[in-house]
């Protein structure tokens, strides 16, 4: 089965938006902000149990990256987020 481009794009925003809360809340909880630590945790949760049961259904090379880079680009941009909103 070849990697569609559509299904490489779902699986990057997929990696994107799972990896975002976590990289916030590490720093959220770094700085002690609780309210926001406990939003970001629960947000992390609930993507995982729908993320974690389907996400495994792509098996090759093409699906890995494209997750992966998501995942990346999640974690960035989840950092930048943590660091505005604990006023970095």
């Amino acid at each position: 089965m070849s990697a569609t481009l559509a299904t490489c794009a779902w699986l990057f925003c997929r990696g994107a938006l799972q990896l975002m809360p976590v990289s916030m809340g590490t720093v959220i909880i770094s700085r002690g902000k609780y309210g926001f630590a406990a939003s970001a945790s629960f947000v992390i949760s609930v993507l995982w149990w729908f993320n974690a049961g389907s996400a495994s259904s792509f098996v090759g090379f093409p699906y890995a990256v494209a997750y992966g880079s998501g995942a990346m680009t999640g974690t960035v941009i989840g950092m930048f987020v943590a660091r505005w909103i604990a006023n970095d």
